[in-house]
């Protein structure tokens, strides 16, 4: 599987779909983090 070819056709359809702006993939991963401990999800020790 080409990882441009998933980023370019799938990723950024969906991101445009959910009417957010282009960030990198692995932006989400610190994105959702943030969302967890605003949420009040403990850090893990």
């Amino acid at each position: 599987m080409d990882p441009y070819n998933l980023k370019d056709r799938y990723f950024y359809k969906c991101l445009e779909k959910a009417g957010l702006r282009r960030i990198r993939f692995h932006d989400l991963r610190h994105a959702f983090a943030t969302l967890l401990l605003q949420n009040g999800e403990a850090w893990p020790m």
